[in-house]
């Protein structure tokens, strides 16, 4: 279902890109990203899809064949997540990793 908001979002920021389809397009994208490591690892995933208001729900982490489906879905999302935080003007993974390496 998130995917399918994310999908819209694109086309909507694509059309007619604004502060406000910037900001939805972003939150809908680490909604995903963080709820995705929660289902892989277990831990926290978003209570909502804005960063600021969400309250962690707590998940137990995968067992059996749910491990390497969620890791394909992984595999599917990381490049995908490079381009639509691209798209939306947000921070890509790669440039995440440097700035918490820098102490930014």
């Amino acid at each position: 279902m998130l995917s399918q908001k994310m999908a819209k979002e694109i086309l909507i920021h694509a059309g007619e890109a604004t502060a406000e389809s910037r900001e939805t397009l972003q939150g809908s994208v680490w909604a995903f990203g963080e709820t995705l490591k929660a289902l892989q690892q277990g831990g926290a995933a978003p209570g909502s899809l804005n960063r600021r208001e969400s309250r962690p729900v707590p998940m137990a982490p995968p067992s059996g064949e749910v491990v390497e489906l969620l890791r394909e879905v992984g595999r599917i999302w990381q490049p995908l997540e490079k381009q639509l935080a691209e798209l939306g003007g947000g921070e890509t993974p790669a440039r995440r990793a440097e700035n918490a390496r820098a102490g930014v």
